[in-house]
């Protein structure tokens, strides 16, 4: 039985005050940085989708930072559902950074659309990952700047994002990123998560 990395709950210094984290550690150079969905609709860091990918990538050798975004949980600060909240992502970025010299970024739903802006321009972000990206509500036209391996996975019939939308946005941007779609999914991945979880550790685990 494979043990599990201490859980360190502890509280991230951000832009607008504190940040509530979860870290979890092991002993190699990688660590994946985890995007929650949009807290108006009552996204988390223990958003059920982020929960199993990180408690994946711990045996594939990943540590894991999630955090709660301004506002949300005991973070402090208010979230306005925009860029300006961009400076949560990247302060988690850089406590990420401090003992691991590559950060893989993960965002679900809206935390996929604000941690690939972040992402893009960090060059300790050596790859990312998009979990169902929500195309009919947010522009992802800027990852026709993006030139790191990027993984994005979508459900077959994701509400928010619709498959056919999404392969026209990434061939219209021509960005640098592979397209796994999930048979049966919905934007929750609601009874396909270990077909998700699969995919993003075959991914993140992957040597640079």
């Amino acid at each position: 039985m494979t043990q599990m990395p201490a859980l360190n709950s502890q509280f991230l210094r951000g832009p607008a005050g504190r940040i509530e984290a979860i870290y979890r550690r092991v002993e190699t150079g990688r660590v994946a940085v985890l995007c929650h969905s949009h807290p108006g609709y009552g996204g988390t860091m223990f958003d059920r989708v982020l929960h199993a990918v990180a408690c994946a990538l711990h045996p594939a050798g990943l540590s894991t930072l999630r955090f709660n975004l301004r506002g949300t949980g005991r973070s402090e600060g208010r979230f306005e559902g925009g860029a300006s909240d961009a400076g949560d992502v990247q302060a988690a970025i850089e406590h990420a950074a401090r003992d691991h010299d590559d950060v893989v970024l993960v965002g679900f739903s809206f935390g996929a659309w604000l941690g690939l802006h972040v992402g893009l321009d960090d060059a300790r972000v050596s790859r990312m990952v998009g979990l169902g990206l929500p195309v009919r509500v947010f522009d992802f036209s800027y990852l026709a700047d993006c030139k790191k391996p990027t993984l994005v996975i979508q459900g077959e019939h994701d509400e928010w994002g619709p498959v056919a939308h999404v392969r026209s946005e990434l061939e219209r941007t021509r960005c640098d990123a592979r397209l796994q779609v999930i048979a049966g999914g919905n934007h929750f991945f609601s009874r396909t998560m270990d077909s998700l979880v699969a995919g993003v550790v075959a991914f993140a685990a992957t040597p640079r």
